[in-house]
């Protein structure tokens, strides 16, 4: 994955076998670093699905998820905040919960 820390550039996810892009995910720069945001909130984790078919961003307000193969935002939940964590199998995706006290489990559906 590439991007650059400014307004206007992407994410992008390429696939290694073909060197075809499979998405471009809009960035916005947070201190000179680059964080996955459509919606002007900074993204302070980052996490691929174990098979590479979700890129999870999630910050203190919400956690999203987006395809790699159209960078389609296909998940939010308002509920959730980071940390978060996909499962070793990429069936569950654990969060904080906004009381900072609870752990939060959510099912991916991956059909």
């Amino acid at each position: 994955m590439t991007g650059s820390g400014y307004k206007h550039y992407h994410a992008t996810v390429i696939d290694v076998s073909t060197g075809q892009v499979r998405a471009k995910i809009p960035l916005v720069s947070k201190w000179g670093f680059d964080w996955v945001s459509d919606y002007q909130k900074d993204v302070d984790a980052l996490s691929f699905h174990p098979v590479s078919e979700f890129l999870m961003g999630a910050n203190h307000s919400s956690v999203r998820l987006w395809t790699t193969s159209t960078g389609t935002l296909v998940w939010e939940t308002t509920e959730g905040r980071d940390p978060a964590v996909f499962s070793r199998d990429g069936r569950l995706l654990a969060t904080v919960a906004k009381d900072k006290k609870t752990v939060l489990v959510w099912s991916i559906d991956t059909e």
